[in-house]
Parts: C-alpha cells; structure tokens; sequence
C-alpha cells in the first residue's frame, strides 16, 4: 500500500510539473524558468539601422524579439572608422598640408538592456577614432575634417546572434571641407 502511494505521488508530481504551460519534464532538476541564454525560443533581429550624426558619431539602433522577458541581454557595436583631422588657424584656412592626419581605428560601443514583452529596442553610439598623438603648431587649432565608417556590426552577446545592419557603411561626411583651404 505504502509503495502504491509513494509511485501515485511520484507520477503527480510529474502531471504537474509537465502541465505547466505544456512544458515536458526532462528530468528532476529541469525547470520551466527562463533560458540561460535570454532566449525566449526564436531570438532574431527585426531590424538593425546605421546611422551618422551631424557630428560624426555613429549611430546604430535596433528591435530583437524572441527574447524571455525581464531577462538582460548584452550588445556590442562596432565598425571599422576612419577620421581625418586638421589643423586650421584663426582665419579658417589650413596653412600647411602636412597639418592634418588621417586615423583608421576599430570603434565600439557596448551597453546592456533588460527585455520587455521579448523584446529589445533600444540604440548604441560608437564614437569617432581620436586623433592619437597628433597636435597643432602653436595658433591653430585641431578639428575634425572628415569621417567614414565600415564593416558596420551588432552583436548580441548573450544568446549569441548577429544582425544585419543596414547599411553597412556610413560616410564620409565631410565637416570641413579642406580642398579649398
């Protein structure tokens, strides 16, 4: 009688445990909570903009679903940028073509951000490649002439998954034109 009760208790506690939300029990230790991942069942991108600010900072802004709410999923942006800067005296003008400096760097911007309704909408801006160690005589001034970037990317970290950003390059937007300097 004591083990007929004990197999009737045993294969309640399963129905119960396999009817939570149609969910199959695959062991003692499963549990219907979230996926380590953050994944809700189908994480996928529904769209992933790039975009150029009137200062040169880009820009990339994004919708995920699929995602289990309440869940933080970690992004990455990041693009291949190229900045050209100059020197320029009080007049305005670029005195010496030697003055400026083109800079090729990897930028990248990284945030996290908690799921609501499985989804993720939300943005990220990567900033411009700095000048490095380049400086102006005395008099002038260092600026910004020109930027550009490629190979634009997001990357959801936690589930893994990639986006296709569209486009996928940005620029060059020319904010001192130095042809006529």
């Amino acid at each position: 009688m004591q083990r007929s009760l004990l197999v009737y208790a045993i294969g309640l506690v399963m129905i119960a445990a396999c009817n939570d939300a149609g969910r199959t029990l695959t062991s003692p230790s499963a549990s219907p909570s979230l996926a380590r991942d953050g994944s809700g069942g189908n994480p996928h991108f529904i769209y992933a903009d790039a975009s150029l600010s009137n200062d040169g900072v880009g820009h990339v802004a994004w919708k995920e679903a699929g995602l289990s709410s309440g869940s933080a999923i970690d992004y990455r942006a990041s693009a291949d940028g190229q900045a050209t800067y100059a020197c320029i005296n009080g007049g305005a003008k670029n005195p010496n073509a030697a003055n400026k400096r083109t800079i090729n760097a990897q930028v990248t911007a990284e945030g996290t951000f908690v799921v609501k309704n499985g989804n993720v909408v939300a943005s990220l801006d990567f900033g411009v490649p700095g000048p490095g160690d380049f400086e102006c005589p005395s008099g002038q001034r260092r600026v910004l002439a020109d930027v550009a970037y490629s190979n634009i990317q997001l990357d959801d970290l936690t589930t893994p998954l990639s986006a296709d950003v569209d486009p996928t390059s940005l620029g060059p937007l020319v904010l001192i034109d130095l042809s006529g300097l």
